[in-house]
């Protein structure tokens, strides 16, 4: 478990102590979003080529950056 997931079920557990099981806090509203548990967009990261260095991007295909990793 990462560290924010696990502050963030301590929170919530230490806000079913103050206000009962029944109490919204805010992070239930993110989960509805699809926005916590992991489904936050991850940084894009550069390509490589066989020697380690930078790719380039290809100008011949404009829909397509090379220079990124999906």
């Amino acid at each position: 478990m990462r560290d924010y997931e696990v502050f963030r079920q301590w929170l919530g557990d230490v806000m079913d102590v103050i206000y009962g099981s029944s109490h919204n806090w805010p992070f239930k509203a993110l989960e509805k979003e699809g926005m916590l548990m992991g489904k936050i967009k991850q940084k894009p990261k550069r390509a490589r080529g066989p020697k380690g260095r930078y790719k380039g991007d290809d100008k011949s295909t404009p829909n397509v950056n090379e220079a990124w990793e999906d």
